[in-house]
């Protein structure tokens, strides 16, 4: 298992490997892709070309790669145009929920270290382990990070809320 030192520099690494991670992305220039289902029903998809611009500020450009269905016109449509802008306030909703959480914030995660509630599960004795920060953003949430130690790399990160 992790001794109360071993703990410490695994939270230390964690640290450097997101703080790492923050900079090394600001060089790249990625595809994002958001996808809504309803009930399992593909209702649309749009893509944003993303990159950090020179201020440092990430930006995202559409690319027009998108599909959505055509709203009928008439009472019909309004109906259907309201619940498009009430399901796109969900997903903005959403979206924003899943940047509270990722990429994880090292201070966060020693705090809950610091308050002993951190869980720690063995993947691989002695090489890779699972760290579950409970109530990292709101009580009842968990925030699991896999790390594979012996190589000083981070896996995964889950939330469960």
């Amino acid at each position: 298992m992790f001794a109360q030192g071993d703990m410490k520099e695994t939270i230390g690494m964690i640290k450097t490997n997101l703080a790492n991670s923050k900079q090394q992305i600001k060089k790249y220039v990625w595809i994002e892709t958001t996808t809504t289902c309803i009930k399992g029903e593909l209702k649309s998809t749009k893509q944003n070309q993303c990159y950090y611009n020179v201020d440092g500020k990430l930006t995202k450009v559409a690319t027009g790669a998108s599909d959505q269905a055509k709203t009928p016109g008439g009472i019909k449509g309004k109906i259907v145009a309201n619940k498009k802008e009430e399901m796109a306030d969900y997903i903005d909703k959403a979206v924003d929920k899943i940047h509270a959480y990722l990429p994880p914030e090292g201070e966060k995660l020693q705090q809950i270290y610091a308050s002993g509630t951190l869980a720690v599960q063995i993947l691989d004795p002695g090489k890779k382990f699972k760290l579950s920060f409970p109530n990292y953003l709101q009580k009842g949430d968990l925030l699991a990070i896999s790390i594979d130690k012996a190589n000083q790399k981070l896996m995964a990160v889950s939330v469960n809320n």
